[in-house]
């Protein structure tokens, strides 16, 4: 038998494993000794400080890391109703809450008292002009010519303006056949409850109108 068949099974020797040994301990006394070497120095207090602040360092750089990591705020959208729900509304917070919806498609609106009646008028972000009245649910169908004209002279664009204007009636109700036929020969735009529902489910107001390009 020769001296290679002698080792056959045999495993590693002390003088194999003495280096990694000895790195291994000295791996592990290092910290040690450098924290005996603090508390000699410093103190047993001023080490467990220095633990303390550490730790609070730590913790403010995860903060701030994930605050950087965390996807930016959006800016809360307006409400969502239904026209059920607008219809219950005070004509006040009815008004704001289509006003809202202006505002979500571009448009910049004020009120403007006409005739005992408050109107939205403004402008688009394109330069058109719009004039909006609300109307409750229990009286769009009978009310609706009685000064729904005076949204002409009111959404009607400057003198000399290019573009053109938008004269709309909302209402979470229907349209009788004569404001409807009153609508067409006057250039004014009806929204009822089934549009309106649509136009406060997200659907921009030019598609639930099926404007074109030119009415905007």
């Amino acid at each position: 038998m020769g001296e290679d068949d002698r080792h056959i099974g045999h495993g590693p020797t002390l003088g194999d494993v003495f280096p990694a040994l000895v790195l291994t301990a000295l791996a592990a006394a290092t910290p040690l000794a450098l924290v005996l070497m603090l508390v000699t120095t410093l103190g047993w207090w001023s080490c467990v400080g220095a633990g303390l602040f550490s730790v609070v360092l730590g913790l403010l750089a995860l903060r701030l890391l994930r605050r950087r990591s965390a996807p930016p705020a959006t800016a809360p959208g307006p409400a969502r109703f239904t026209a059920d729900q607008l219809a219950a509304l005070p004509e006040p917070a009815y008004r704001e809450a289509v006003a809202g919806l202006l505002h979500r498609d571009g448009w910049t609106v004020r009120e403007v008292p006409v005739g005992g009646d408050v109107h939205l008028v403004g402008s688009h972000v394109g330069g058109s002009r719009i004039g909006v009245r609300c109307m409750p649910r229990e009286s769009s169908a009978q009310r609706a010519e009685d000064g729904a004209a005076l949204l002409r002279p009111l959404g009607a664009p400057p003198a000399g303006a290019p573009t053109g204007a938008l004269w709309l009636l909302v209402s979470p109700g229907g349209w009788s056949r004569t404001t409807v036929a009153w609508a067409a020969r006057t250039n004014v735009r009806l929204l009822d409850g089934a549009l309106l529902d649509r136009w406060c489910a997200g659907e921009h107001l030019a598609t639930v109108l099926v404007l074109r390009p030119e009415d905007l």
